[in-house]
C-alpha cells in the first residue's frame, strides 16, 4: 500500500536558537492532505492553491510513500506558488531541501 501526502513549506525565514544568540534560516512546513493517488493530490493543489497558499507557504511538495515505519519515498514533485496565476506551478526542488528525504512524515 502506498499513501499520496501534500505539504505546503513556508518562504524562508529567519528564527533564534532557544538561547536566543543565534539566528538561522528555516522554513514551516505542514502537511494539509492525505490522497490514494497523485492526480488527486495535484487537483486539491490547483484547484485550492489560493486557499492553501495563505500568503505564507511559498512551496508545495507532493509525495508518494510506501507503508511502514520511516516510509521510503517512491515519486516526489515540487511546486511553487505564482502569484501572476494563483496557482501553484511545477517547479524545481529548492536548494535547501536538496538531500533531505521524506518532507511530509520524516
Amino acid at each position: 500500500m502506498k499513501i499520496t501526502t501534500l505539504t505546503t513549506i513556508s518562504k524562508q525565514i529567519e528564527k533564534f536558537t532557544l538561547k536566543g544568540d543565534k539566528k538561522f534560516l528555516t522554513r514551516d512546513q505542514r502537511v494539509v492532505g492525505f490522497f490514494s493517488d497523485v492526480s488527486k493530490a495535484k487537483s486539491c493543489l490547483i484547484e485550492q492553491s489560493e486557499n492553501l497558499f495563505e500568503y505564507y507557504y511559498e512551496y508545495a511538495v507532493i509525495e508518494v510513500l510506501e507503508e511502514g515505519l520511516y516510509p521510503n519515498v517512491v515519486f516526489q514533485e515540487w511546486f511553487i506558488y505564482d502569484k501572476t496565476i494563483e496557482k501553484y506551478i511545477p517547479c524545481k526542488e529548492p536548494e535547501d531541501f536538496k538531500n533531505t528525504i521524506n518532507i511530509s512524515i520524516g
